[in-house]
């Protein structure tokens, strides 16, 4: 027969005080650290080996969240796969699907290049970009390029090259989020 755990309620959790671990079944625990921070960990066995996996912080994931993502890395090792391999895999995925600042500058550059009057001004701006933007944020992704990342670039040759700052801005700013 199986054992039954007392499982955990929100209240429970709230409450929970004190370094220790926590179980609520399913291989879901509660984790609190010394310093009172509360966390979800999965406990599972792969290949005769045991294996943690982190799921997030209490309360930014709520004990209802922390049950459907222990049951979904069940759901995996029932399938024969690695929950935390899979997790990896994922991560891995979404990065590579971030355009970054570099790719966004280079796609607009080709799609102008053709309205441009001659191929000067298409090296112009290569050449621009990548001497003062892409070593700055050239491998940022373009949704986290801000005021402060363009300033940072900016900065550095505003007082010594106005002028090339100038056309830096407006490449940067005025062209290349569009």
């Amino acid at each position: 027969m199986a054992r039954t755990s007392r499982r955990l309620n929100d209240l429970a959790v709230r409450r929970a005080q004190g370094r220790a671990l926590i179980p609520d079944g399913g291989g879901l625990y509660l984790q609190i650290s010394a310093t009172g921070s509360k966390s979800w960990l999965v406990r599972y066995k792969r290949q005769g080996k045991q294996h943690w996996m982190g799921l997030g912080a209490y309360p930014a994931v709520s004990l209802q969240k922390a049950r459907r993502d222990a049951l979904s890395a069940r759901e995996l090792l029932a399938a024969g796969t690695d929950p935390l391999a899979h997790r990896d895999a994922l991560a891995a995925q979404a990065r590579q699907q971030q355009v970054t600042f570099r790719q966004c500058a280079e796609d607009l550059i080709a799609s102008h290049r053709a309205g441009w009057r001659n191929e000067k001004h298409a090296s112009q701006w290569s050449a621009t970009l990548s001497t003062y933007v892409f070593n700055i944020c050239g491998d940022t992704p373009a949704k986290d390029i801000d005021t402060a990342t363009v300033l940072k670039v900016l900065r550095p040759i505003w007082e010594v090259i106005p002028e090339t700052a100038t056309r830096v801005r407006q490449r940067e700013i005025g062209r290349a989020h569009v």
